[in-house]
């Protein structure tokens, strides 16, 4: 039980960062940062990342996890969530490791991606496994370069987030917040 509340924690930042893009949306905040990352460029035929993957998803989902890292800071102040939390924000900046955490998570499933646009799977077509564990994997990769983050917390962070995944999307999807179920 500890185990999953420690990834649960470490993970919140990743969590921000990727339900922030779908909430912008919905919401049609910041209009005018609604543009493709790609530009509208194709390769092969096909655009490098997709209409979907736009600034604004990225520029508010990266702060996000930045605010959701100061909030780690405030909440590793109590001694309950010190003593189980795999960050050590005595010697990380929670807006570096929010920062690096909204860049890993966003540029991880940017990656995806690149490489669902590569197969020829459409936006908003499902690629299981990948769909759910292309932000995770992103952002266990970035984190790692100021945390030591162990094999038994990636693995139980991917297990978590293969169950979660589907059931806030699932709830999106009802609120009308995704166009998809998956």
């Amino acid at each position: 039980m500890i185990l999953i509340f420690s990834t649960l924690y470490l993970m919140l930042p990743a969590y921000a960062a990727n339900m922030t893009p779908v909430v912008a949306h919905r919401l049609n905040f910041l209009p005018r940062l609604a543009r493709p990352v790609d530009g509208g460029l194709k390769l092969w035929g096909e655009y490098v990342f997709g209409t979907g993957k736009t600034w604004r998803g990225i520029i508010l989902g990266t702060i996000a996890a930045m605010f959701m890292g100061a909030i780690q800071f405030f909440l590793w102040q109590f001694n309950i969530i010190r003593l189980h939390s795999v960050i050590n924000f005595a010697s990380v900046d929670p807006f570096f490791f929010g920062l690096l955490g909204g860049i890993g998570a966003l540029g991880g499933d940017l990656l995806k991606s690149f490489c669902k646009r590569r197969f020829r799977i459409k936006s908003g077509q499902p690629w299981p496994l990948f769909d759910q564990l292309d932000f995770v994997i992103g952002y266990f990769a970035a984190i790692s370069l100021v945390i030591a983050v162990n094999g038994t917390i990636i693995l139980t962070g991917m297990g978590i987030t293969l169950i979660v995944h589907p059931l806030v999307n699932l709830i999106a999807y009802r609120l009308s917040l995704k166009r998809v179920w998956w």
